[in-house]
């Protein structure tokens, strides 16, 4: 599997600048201007300009709120895939980095190993993505999937929602691929990960999890579920190993980040 993450510094020293820093928004494009997206990171990332990163003690490890909505937007503006943009932003919090990148408590970056990643650059902000096509970055960190259902669901993080209101019963195709991805990063079984989309549609739900038209949830019903919390996207998997889900096997997909306890 290839991982993907972008990285937010606070400034820019490249080498493409002669280590001049760049502040955050040093040529923001304009907000006036349509963007038609790429459909697909294959298509996104080729075209981001390759960046070696001199000085990385501007990174941001823990971004606030103004600087997600500002990566969010150069995202956008670059022409990033839509389905991908709330997970590259969520990606940017060291929580959600692999451990190599993390110093050895986990607190702060490492950055002896983040030095060796190849880097491109997001146009008009102090961003940089890593991830496909440069496999340089994929060696120390591929993943392999659990074989079995069995291997896999218990190491997701029992996790209980606190605000159902924004449950997608109808989830369509961009939250459906965002949700496939997720599953891959979270090492699910190949085989079973195409049953788990079709059945975040409320058409494959049991029905004491419908509304008695049969045509919404049933929150009072699904507040009684036990849920594991797929990292990195707002989705939660209910099923194996809760024997009191009726071992449901299926994944909730949520419009915003999940409210927890």
């Amino acid at each position: 599997m290839i991982w993907k993450i972008i990285f937010l510094l606070s400034c820019f020293d490249v080498l493409v600048n002669a280590g001049q820093p760049s502040p955050f928004f040093e040529e923001p494009p304009s907000r006036t201007v349509a963007t038609v997206p790429f459909r697909t990171l294959q298509e996104w990332a080729p075209t981001l300009q390759l960046t070696h990163i001199t000085n990385w003690t501007t990174l941001q490890h823990e971004p606030d709120n103004d600087q997600k909505d500002a990566a969010e937007f150069a995202l956008k503006s670059s022409k990033c895939p839509t389905n991908i943009i709330d997970m590259l932003v969520w990606r940017s919090q060291i929580n959600q980095w692999p451990d190599h990148l993390k110093n050895t408590a986990g607190t702060g970056p490492n950055i002896d190993n983040i030095r060796t990643l190849t880097c491109r650059r997001i146009p008009g902000a102090p961003i940089v993505y890593v991830g496909y096509p440069d496999t340089s970055n994929d060696v120390t960190v591929a993943t392999v999937p659990f074989r079995t259902l069995q291997e896999w669901a218990p190491t997701l993080q029992l996790t209980h929602i606190t605000n159902w209101t924004t449950l997608q019963h109808e989830p369509d195709n961009d939250q459906k691929d965002a949700a496939e991805f997720a599953l891959e990063s979270s090492k699910c079984p190949t085989n079973i990960m195409d049953m788990l989309g079709l059945n975040s549609h409320i058409s494959q739900w049991p029905d004491h999890l419908k509304n008695t038209a049969g045509t919404g949830p049933n929150i009072d019903n699904i507040r009684t579920l036990t849920c594991r919390r797929i990292p990195g996207a707002p989705i939660v998997y209910v099923g194996y190993p809760d024997t009191s889900n009726d071992l449901l096997d299926q994944v909730f997909v949520k419009s915003v980040q999940l409210e927890v306890f």
